[in-house]
Formats: structure tokens, C-alpha cells, sequence
């Protein structure tokens, strides 16, 4: 088990997840990389409305990861690196995190690295058992997700142009189109999509209230700094540079 610092673990998911991991195993022989979502603690105005707008990003582009039975194929599979599980001498065996060490965003190298050797990469949803504080202002959140949303170093630049198309036509851009009076009925179903992702992701945040439901009114900047990160991607972390 791995956990980020900014997590906070309740009692029960350990053993939760060790049960994941094996009934996974018994449906399928493969080595297994499971990782978990966690429930985020977002507490100002700014964070709850930047904040899910990031988040469904993931969904527009990958699908519903922590769906029983998605996998994604090697070039697109992802992981939650805040809450990993997995059998330690089968990560060994296949190079351990040396894998992801020249990745800015590790925790998507390793799951692409080890997709890529056969392994089945899923997530569950484990917000019931464990919480995290990402960050800790609005500031902090639109820079922090900056930095990692668009997995770039390791995402050719095909995918990350369909990507952007993806987010502009189905989240920026819809509920503007219907403001200015300029949508159709293809506009007004890619809302209502919108609104199902955050009534689904609802569950995941600690707190919420009318800053969360608001959250699709900030998409567009969102999306504009989902595409400024894809042009001008980070190379930086802690000192570090990739």
C-alpha cells in the first residue's frame, strides 16, 4: 500500500482494499495495479468551484475509471496515485517505481508503464475510507491541477489534442453556447451530461453545498487552463526538474 501525506486513512482501508485486490485476482490471472479515489476536503468558495470542473475532466476524457470492469488500453490507462495497492514482489519484478522515475506525473507513468507489460490497472472508489486535503486554496488548486491534469509527459501529443477537442465541444463550451442563445439540442444534452458527472462525483466530496453545484459555470476557465498547461506543460516539482 502506498499513501500520499495529504491523505487521511480510516480504519478498514487496508483491509478493504487487499480484499479488492484479491477478489480482482480471482477473476483475473494478470498482475494487478489497483488504485482508489479518495474523498476530496475542498472548504472555500473558490476551491468547490474550481476544483470538480478539474476532476470531471478525467471522466470526459478516460471514462467512469472507478465503473466495475473499465479498463482502459495501455496508451490511456491512469491511476490515483494518492491510494495504490498492489503485490510488492510483482512490482518488483517488473522494474518497481524506477518505472515512473523520470515522470512528473508517476503515478499515470507507472500505471501506463505496467499496462503496457500486461497488467490490468483499475480503480475503485474507497471515499468512504479516506480523505484528502489537495490543496489548500483556489490559488493552489487551479496551479496545482495545472501541473498534473493533462499527464503530457506521458501523453503524445494526438491524444492530448483529441483531449482538448473532447473538453472544449462537451464541457467548455455548451452551457456558454446556451447562455448566448446559440445552442441546440446537442448543447442542451452535453449539459445535462454535465450535471449528471456532478451529481455523480457528488459522493466524492467531503463538502459541498451551492459553490459544488455551481462548479459547471467555471468549466471554461478550466478548460482554458487545461489547454494552456498542454501548450506550456510543467516540467517542475519540489525542486526537481523533468
Amino acid at each position: 500500500m502506498t499513501l500520499d501525506a495529504d491523505t487521511r486513512p480510516r480504519r478498514g482501508l487496508i483491509a478493504g482494499l487487499v480484499g479488492e485486490l484479491r477478489r480482482a485476482e480471482a477473476l483475473d490471472a494478470r498482475p494487478q495495479l489497483l488504485s482508489a479515489t479518495a474523498r476530496f476536503d475542498c472548504r472555500g468558495a473558490g476551491e468547490l468551484l474550481l476544483h470538480p470542473g478539474f476532476v470531471a475532466t478525467e471522466v470526459y476524457r478516460y471514462g467512469p475509471l472507478d465503473v466495475l470492469g473499465h479498463e482502459s488500453p495501455p496508451g490511456r490507462a491512469t491511476a490515483n496515485g494518492q491510494v495504490i495497492c498492489v503485490r510488492a514482489r510483482a512490482l518488483r519484478e517488473a522494474g518497481g517505481f524506477a518505472l515512473a522515475a523520470g515522470h512528473l506525473t508517476d503515478d499515470v507513468a507507472l500505471a501506463r508503464a505496467l499496462a503496457g507489460r500486461g497488467w490490468r490497472v483499475a480503480r475503485v472508489d474507497a471515499s468512504a475510507l479516506v480523505d484528502v486535503r489537495m490543496y489548500e486554496s483556489a490559488a493552489e488548486t487551479w496551479d496545482g491541477w495545472g501541473r498534473s491534469i493533462t499527464a503530457s509527459d506521458v501523453t503524445g501529443r494526438g491524444w492530448l489534442a483529441l483531449d482538448l477537442l473532447v473538453l472544449w465541444t462537451a464541457q467548455a463550451l455548451p452551457l456558454w453556447r446556451i447562455v448566448l442563445r446559440r445552442g441546440d439540442r446537442l448543447d442542451a444534452a452535453l449539459l445535462l451530461a454535465r450535471i449528471a458527472v456532478a451529481a455523480r462525483a457528488a459522493r466524492i466530496y467531503r463538502r459541498r453545498g451551492p459553490w459544488f453545484w455551481l462548479a459547471p459555470l467555471v468549466d471554461l476557465p478550466v478548460v482554458v487552463r487545461f489547454t494552456a498547461a498542454v501548450l506550456r506543460p510543467a516540467r517542475s516539482w519540489r525542486g526537481r526538474r523533468y
